[in-house]
């Protein structure tokens, strides 16, 4: 049985307000498009690999996690509303979770898994995302709009994760998961995150505060 995964020390700050605030607002950008691949080849993919961590993506994925702390929320970053929990599970790495949702449209977030260890450095494993925006999958598949789930698939789903292979696939939501308690239940499901009322009251009153505020207009 491996150690119980915590993650210490302090999560980056924003700077100047920057999207960029961590390295997990980068989340809210839509993917480079730079035209539909000549040819997508699954087995360059299963190359992209590291022999220094044992469990898969998909064992990753499927170990039961709890929150054990939530840091407070960060008034710093004036573009994204922030959330950050550090989970527990039994494992050899350090699990952390980002929710990012943009102060002027509520329907813009972006809710993540990072996965850290001194094996395959620190990787996002899965993304639930609002509407942000088109995106390309690895085989030239487009999603234009609405909510959607970035995944690993095989062969990389079956593999140790590494920085340079990214949750590149997307899937298409249910219209109802542009709503963020919507997608933060799917989201825990995915993870095997065991339930938890207080941060689920927290999800839910963020989002509301948000809900509520008035689109921004024109410029006088």
């Amino acid at each position: 049985m491996g150690k119980l995964c915590t993650v210490s020390g302090e999560f980056p700050r924003s700077q100047g307000g920057s999207s960029r605030a961590d390295r997990g607002s980068y989340h809210f950008r839509p993917s480079p498009s730079s035209g539909r691949p000549k040819s997508y080849d699954a087995r360059r993919e299963a190359d992209m690999t590291s022999p220094d961590s044992a469990a898969s993506v998909a064992e990753l994925l499927a170990i039961r996690k709890t929150v054990s702390r939530v840091f407070r929320a960060s008034t710093r970053d004036m573009e994204h509303a922030r959330l950050d929990l550090e989970l527990a599970a039994e494992c050899s790495g350090r699990f952390h979770v980002f929710v990012r949702v943009l102060r002027a449209l509520s329907e813009n977030f972006s809710v993540g898994l990072r996965y850290a260890s001194a094996g395959t450095g620190e990787t996002v494993l899965l993304r639930v995302n609002g509407d942000h925006g088109s995106h390309r999958n690895p085989d030239g598949a487009m999603i234009l709009e609405g909510p959607h789930l970035h995944s690993y698939r095989p062969p990389l789903l079956g593999q140790p994760p590494r920085p340079s292979a990214h949750a590149r696939w997307a899937s298409p939501l249910p219209p109802d998961h542009l709503a963020l308690p919507t997608a933060w239940r799917t989201f825990c499901g995915q993870i095997a995150l065991a339930p938890d009322a207080k941060v689920d009251r927290t999800i839910a009153t963020l989002y509301a505060s948000l809900a509520q505020l008035p689109l921004p207009g024109p410029s006088p």
